[in-house]
């Protein structure tokens, strides 16, 4: 018996902006809210919004659903995003930012892309925030922008 051909995955930024939009302000009661660290967390509640699958790397018990950094490492060696330019971003991506003083790999706040542009508006946890420019962000010098590219 032949094994049917999954369907190729495809990320709803529709969707993905519509859970953002939903829940920036308040988080949902369906997931463990991070309290102070909540922002990476927020991001992968998004993603899944959007259509990626938990796997055994990335779900809420794992430190790549969670923590910055880790967040970054499963989303490119996974080649779910590619690190690209800020006039690249479109709906349903994500900006990571790092302090100015850091070390540059050091990044400790991801938001996500709810409108494009030279200035993205985004959304955010940890400090719970709709609808905020990209330059409401300390630090916004510092920073990579992570485009989805499911």
């Amino acid at each position: 018996m032949a094994i049917p051909a999954s369907k190729p995955l495809v990320y709803d930024r529709n969707k993905a902006v519509s859970y953002a939009n939903q829940y920036c302000s308040k988080p949902n009661p369906n997931y463990i809210e991070q309290k102070s660290v909540d922002c990476t967390n927020f991001a992968s509640q998004v993603l899944y919004a959007g259509g990626i699958p938990m796997d055994n790397s990335w779900r809420p018990d794992k430190r790549a659903w969670v923590d910055v950094d880790y967040f970054y490492g499963y989303l490119i060696s996974s080649k779910l995003a590619k690190e690209c330019q800020l006039a690249e971003l479109r709906p349903g991506d994500f900006i990571q930012y790092r302090s100015p003083n850091a070390d540059k790999t050091n990044f400790h706040h991801t938001v996500i892309v709810v409108k494009g542009g030279q200035n993205p508006i985004v959304d955010s946890h940890s400090q719970n925030a709709c609808n905020k420019s990209h330059s409401y962000f300390r630090g916004k010098d510092y920073f990579r922008s992570l485009c989805i590219i499911k």
